[in-house]
């Protein structure tokens, strides 16, 4: 794992699925299934969005991935193109958390369907959520406690978050994956 940015600028390299992924050796698990609900703009199915945004940095116009902590939707590269094309959509929230679960989330005013800064919104609420539900429950704190440990702290909440706070997430790809029937999540940190 790399370590965190120094500053607040969203991440550049969005990871690759790998083995934990459930995506190893079979690209097709990416691509199309029964219930695959994300779409490119003609409406034909996809294995995966990208959920980038543009930002400057030293005077340069880059590309990052979104923190789940503060995002910045409206630097969303395609803000308003529609991802997914139901109202509601599975997603399997399994970083940092050591007891993963699948949410089913919901397109804003009941929309027939999601568009990106849609997906990506409901997505860092659902986290945060998360984060705020496993704090109130855990009976281990939150804060460092190790000089040898520099990272969060391991709950005993109902998710069991380990290793990050909400504000080292990035968000750099979501997967339609069949396996799991859900939406699975690139996290960075």
């Amino acid at each position: 794992s790399r370590p965190a940015p120094t500053d607040d600028r969203p991440r550049r390299n969005p990871p690759r699925p790998s083995p934990s992924m459930s995506t190893a050796g079979s690209a097709a698990k990416l691509k199309r299934g029964v219930g695959n609900p994300l779409i490119d703009p003609s409406g034909v199915e996809v294995g995966s969005i990208d959920v980038s945004c543009k930002f400057e940095h030293e005077g340069k116009e880059s590309e990052g991935a979104v923190s789940l902590a503060q995002p910045k939707l409206e630097s969303l590269v395609k803000p308003d193109e529609v991802v997914v094309r139901d109202g509601k959509v599975r997603c399997l929230f399994r970083y940092p958390l050591s007891k993963p679960f699948v949410a089913t989330l919901r397109a804003p005013d009941g929309a027939g369907n999601f568009t990106r800064t849609a997906l990506v919104q409901a997505i860092c609420v659902e986290y945060a959520r998360i984060y705020t539900e496993e704090e109130a429950k855990s009976t281990v704190p939150v804060d460092i406690t190790s000089p040898t440990n520099l990272k969060r702290n391991k709950t005993n909440g109902p998710y069991g978050i380990w290793g990050h706070g909400l504000g080292d997430l990035h968000l750099s790809n979501i997967f339609y994956v069949d396996e799991h029937d859900a939406l699975v999540l690139g996290i960075d940190s």
